[in-house]
């Protein structure tokens, strides 16, 4: 059981799971985004397990968009440290 050690991961860090999914409910996704640093935890309205094929166009989106966040967080912050 590692639930212990998710508050000490300090990278960014993007929970996704899809409405239906059965497998991995919401549940279990909320409590590993509340319990990681700064997580954000994005719901797939009509998703299930195989969310990033079934919704593929959605997930990409999410997905690009928070690297594309994460890149320009980190480069702000790399600007500052020179």
């Amino acid at each position: 059981d590692l639930v212990d050690q998710l508050s000490t991961i300090s990278a960014p860090t993007m929970v996704i799971v899809g409405n239906q999914d059965i497998l991995t409910p919401r549940g279990d996704s909320e409590e590993i985004a509340e319990r990681i640093p700064n997580a954000e935890l994005v719901v797939i309205s009509g998703a299930a397990h195989g969310l990033m094929m079934e919704h593929s166009s959605t997930f990409n989106k999410i997905l690009i968009e928070f690297l594309q966040r994460t890149e320009a967080t980190h480069s702000a912050e790399q600007q500052l440290s020179v």
